[in-house]
């Protein structure tokens, strides 16, 4: 007689859910994805650029890297979906070709073959592993549904009611919230006669603007000296009262990242345009990256603010 197969239903459905998904499945998961976003995939991950709105996650097109473990674990588990990422444009930035161009004869370890950090923007990213996971199939993904609160049994989580056409309530072995910084999870614990959750919340102390940009037809990812010399990698400066960021991406473009105090009322000018661009040209370590001769930009200046750490107390003792 074949067991019965545990049940996770999570909550969410976009980078930390989907991700989730693909662990559990297999390991002999039954898999239930619960993502209220309605907005329908583009043709490809190219068009997601222009096209996609994740409004559910406002980092969706700021400067992003995968480090170096998290694209070991995609090789190592996922190698099918790691070789998408590379045929999609993705690209492999080494700590040994940082080093080689850095020094004159760097001693290196077997070791640090398997340090790589993997340039992609998020929502190609994002698009490409929902597209490969929906491909993959083993799971089910509930598009447009959204999850209005817990079912208990015996004190424990043992399922969700979702508000969906069909009006569907989920049994489950284990709840997973994977829905970010705007989790309901609050509201649910109280909803259900549980202990409240204990919130701490802390000010980042800072804020960051945002652009992308596109190389132009012969032009190449500039190369800095000294440590920053790697063409194309992740390099930034931090000047006292602003932080400069550039970060490669896939398919010829990159992105440069502001940040600065939120306390310092002057700095809030580069989440305009004219501002950001004119300190992106009067900043050394960007100047070269956004010239008009090397690249165009592809985005507005997109700004996040309000940055809090927040940690959450589920368990009372």
């Amino acid at each position: 007689m074949r067991s019965r197969r545990p049940h996770a239903v999570i909550v969410g459905g976009s980078i930390a859910a989907l991700g989730a998904t693909l662990a559990l499945t297999r390991t002999g998961f039954r898999v239930t994805c619960v993502e209220r976003d309605r907005a329908a995939m583009p043709a490809d991950h190219l068009a997601a650029w222009d096209a996609w709105r994740r409004t559910g996650a406002g980092q969706t097109r700021h400067s992003h890297v995968l480090l170096a473990p998290l694209n070991n674990l995609i090789k190592a588990h996922a190698p099918e979906f790691h070789a998408l990422l590379i045929a999609s444009g993705a690209a492999e930035l080494r700590f040994s070709d940082v080093a080689r161009s850095t020094f004159e004869d760097p001693q290196l370890v077997a070791e640090d073959a398997d340090i790589a950090f993997l340039a992609c923007r998020r929502v190609v990213f994002e698009y490409l592993l929902r597209r490969y996971m929906l491909e993959q199939g083993g799971f089910e993904y509930l598009h447009g549904a959204r999850v209005m609160g817990l079912a208990i049994r015996d004190g424990c989580a043992a399922g969700v009611t979702v508000r969906t056409a069909d009006g569907r309530a989920l049994d489950a072995d284990v709840v997973i919230d994977a829905s970010g910084a705007h989790t309901r999870a609050d509201d649910w614990f109280e909803r259900a006669g549980l202990d409240a959750v204990r919130t701490e919340r802390h000010p980042c102390g800072i804020f960051y603007t945002s652009r992308f940009y596109r190389l132009r037809d012969g032009a190449d990812y500039p190369t800095l000296d000294g440590r920053q010399s790697l063409a194309g990698g992740v390099q930034g400066i931090d000047l006292g009262y602003l932080k400069a960021g550039l970060f490669r991406s896939d398919n010829r473009t990159f992105s440069l990242t502001l940040a600065a105090d939120p306390e310092d009322a002057p700095m809030a000018a580069i989440g305009r345009e004219a501002s950001f661009d004119a300190a992106a040209k009067a900043i050394a370590v960007s100047a070269d990256w956004v010239s008009t001769g090397r690249s165009e930009p592809i985005s507005k200046v997109y700004l996040y603010g309000n940055l809090a750490n927040t940690r959450r107390h589920y368990l009372v003792d």
